[in-house]
Order: C-alpha cells, then structure tokens, then sequence
C-alpha cells in the first residue's frame, strides 16, 4: 500500500512538473512540411476527384491519405524522442503531450468511418468537423505546447465553423476547405512551434 500511494504522488509530482515544461517533440519543420502536403492535395484535388459530393469514397480517401502521412510524419519523430529520450521524464512528457491529442483525433476518426460506413449524404460537413476536432486536440495540448498555440486552436474552430457556410452547393467539398483550413493552420502551427522555441532560446 506504502509504494502504491508513493507511486501515485511521484505520477502526480511529475505531472505538475510536466505541465510546467513546455514539450518540445513536435518540430516546426516537420508540423510545417505537413502544412505544405495540404495544400499541395488541395491543389490536386480536382484532378485525383472530379466529382467529390458524387463520390464520397474517393474524397474521403484523399484527405485520410494525407492525414496518415502527415501523422506519420510526425509520429516517426515522436518515436525517436521516445526511444532516445535520456530521462525517464522526458519519456513521460512525450507519452502525456501524445495522450492529450488522441481522444480529438479519436474522434475524428470515428465520424469519418461512420459517415463512409452508413454513406451519409453530409460527407461535405466533413472537413469543418475534422477542423473543430483538431482545435480542440490543440486546446487539450496547451498545458504542454504552450499558451500561444491557443491561437491555433481558435484558428481551427473558426476555419471549421466557416466551412459548413461552404458545405452546401457549388462550394460543397471544395478543395480549399482543407487547404485553408489544414494546409494554412499546419503552417500557423509550425510558426508558433518556431517562435515558442525561439523566444526560449532553444533554436
């Protein structure tokens, strides 16, 4: 009983710990390229989908490629961290930073499947959900990203909430939903991370 309450207060020491510093794993330059990858599928995108309210399947299927790359991306450095980290503090901070982004992403995932699943005719309400799921993953980061990238959480909101304006007729599933909405905040995100690091001298 003695070590099983020293364990909890050591968790609850580190976690006070870890909120007071600010996790680092997430690189401007990577977080920026993943940018850079939504806007180019933006820019493809009416080639790869001629018809996308037409063809749900096919529009769904571009934008989780991209997300998977663009996680991967991220994911193949969180690893490293992971397995290199010199401090089991360091291990900890990245496994509490990843934890706080999964339920958003979590659900994300779960409204796209269920709408390709029952072929629901709202598929162009998708890209303002993923958007508000990925805000509020950002919002749930900030204890250990930093204040500054709340911005980029509103960000999103605001880019997801404007999208379902666009989600009826002409504008339905239009490629810059996602280009404006995660190309340019993946970007934003990339320069807050850039800025966060610079101001703390660690660039």
């Amino acid at each position: 009983m003695k070590l099983q309450k020293a364990n909890e207060q050591l968790d609850a020491i580190w976690t006070l710990v870890a909120r007071n510093e600010t996790f680092r794993g997430y690189r401007p330059a990577t977080v920026a390229a993943s940018g850079i990858l939504g806007m180019v599928a933006a820019g493809c995108q009416s080639w790869v989908v001629t018809e996308p309210v037409s063809q749900p399947a096919l529009y769904v299927g571009l934008w989780v490629g991209v997300a998977f790359l663009a996680v991967l991306m991220v994911a193949a450095e969180l690893i490293l961290d992971y397995r290199y980290a010199k401090t089991r503090f360091q291990k900890k901070l990245t496994w509490k930073a990843v934890r706080q982004f999964l339920p958003a992403m979590a659900i994300g995932a779960g409204l796209t499947v269920t709408s390709v699943y029952c072929q629901a005719p709202n598929t162009a309400v998708l890209p303002g959900l993923w958007a508000i799921c990925f805000g509020l993953g950002i919002f749930a980061s900030v204890p250990y990203l930093g204040g500054a990238v709340s911005w980029v959480g509103v960000y999103y909101l605001l880019a997801g909430l404007l999208s379902f304006l666009f989600a009826n007729g002409e504008t339905a599933c239009s490629p810059w939903q996602m280009g404006l909405s995660f190309g340019v905040g993946q970007l934003l995100s990339a320069w807050v991370l850039y800025q966060t690091r610079f101001h703390d001298g660690q660039e």
